[in-house]
């Protein structure tokens, strides 16, 4: 859901008015008979070359791939599209995609691709550190 234009399915009518949960208009839910098709509802339905990945599993599709999302609680949500495919919880992300592989939380970021491992945009294999000198003392982190 959303339905999209192009999307499977028939529509039937509705017993009942629909207005207050459809969103179209307002009210309660009643028997009253609604004029002409006021009264149809689009249902999707599935087709015989749609063959489920996992036939245990729900499977979500569009154009420009599929969202899903919480309605209630922390914001949180799974985009996957052509770019890749990102995890949100509240401030936290993860994303995918064909290049690598980044995670933020905290207000930082660690990044993993072919330049190597990141965090905030410093290179650990290269990094340095300040304040080095020989003996048991202590450095700063990496700059």
């Amino acid at each position: 859901m959303p339905t999209q234009v192009g999307d499977l399915g028939v529509t039937m009518p509705a017993d009942a008015y629909l207005g207050g949960i459809s969103g179209l208009g307002g009210g309660t839910a009643d028997l009253t008979p609604v004029g002409n098709l006021s009264a149809l509802v689009f249902v999707p339905v599935s087709n015989s070359s749609s063959n489920p990945i996992d036939p245990n599993a729900a499977q979500l599709q569009g154009p420009n791939g599929a969202i899903v999302r919480t309605t209630s609680g922390t914001e949180s949500q799974i985009v996957t599209n052509d770019s890749g495919t990102t995890i949100t919880f509240g401030s936290n992300s993860i994303t995918l995609n064909g290049s690598e592989v980044s995670f933020t939380a905290g207000g930082k970021t660690v990044t993993l691709n072919s330049s190597g491992f990141t965090i905030d945009g410093i290179l650990f294999d290269t990094h340095t550190h300040g304040g080095v000198s020989t003996g048991s003392s202590f450095t700063t982190g990496p700059v």
